[in-house]
């Protein structure tokens, strides 16, 4: 790895990140905090009078318990979209736009073999996932805690965010390959986009 690439990169991506950490957070301490036992059979009316809206949104089953309700809310959607679209930006900071405004011929010019510029690159990526999914699964577990005292099934939530953080890596490596294979930021965001 390249060290002083990936140091660029945290000062270079910081806000990004913490930008969408602040979104989840939102989102996350929102739905936690919406969570009433009493209220699930009203909630079980509204999605069954509007079953193509909450079906749109991942939420058509909303569940009885809080770990029903946090993973029908947030991860049927939310906690895959927003990511997803952090997934697409940092991608193409990563390689794209380099290769866009010419400076890609200073980073293989240095005495680096080019797959340790780009397995750095990958590295950051990674590091960042896994920085927002231990995020968001310590903020869900600590509001509802602290909401809702022993109402939370962890070791099947903890199961969720590993299969959320498998999902996360899996697009990041999809739209990291298209953005190595593209030319230019425009093309490898439609790429990205689409797929």
């Amino acid at each position: 790895m390249n060290a002083t690439l990936f140091k660029k990169e945290i000062k270079s991506n910081w806000l990004l990140l913490v930008i969408f950490l602040a979104v989840l957070s939102v989102y996350g301490s929102m739905i936690t905090m919406m969570f009433n036992p009493e209220m699930g059979d009203s909630l079980k009316m509204m999605a069954d009078s509007m079953p193509d809206l909450f079906a749109a949104f991942g939420m058509a089953d909303v569940g009885q318990t809080l770990l029903e309700f946090v993973s029908g809310y947030l991860y049927g959607m939310l906690y895959v979209a927003f990511p997803g679209v952090f997934i697409i930006i940092l991608s193409n900071r990563l390689v794209s736009r380099y290769v866009d405004n010419g400076s890609m011929a200073y980073l293989l010019a240095v005495p680096q073999k080019r797959w340790k510029i780009m397995l750095t690159q990958c590295v950051f990526m990674l590091t960042c996932l896994v920085v927002m999914v231990v995020y968001v699964t310590c903020l869900i577990l600590a509001f509802s805690e602290a909401l809702f005292p022993g109402e939370m099934e962890t070791g099947a939530f903890l199961r969720i965010n590993v299969g959320l953080l498998g999902i996360l890596v899996f697009f990041g490596g999809t739209f990291f390959c298209a953005s190595c294979c593209s030319n230019e930021t425009k093309t490898s965001s439609a790429v990205s986009t689409t797929v």
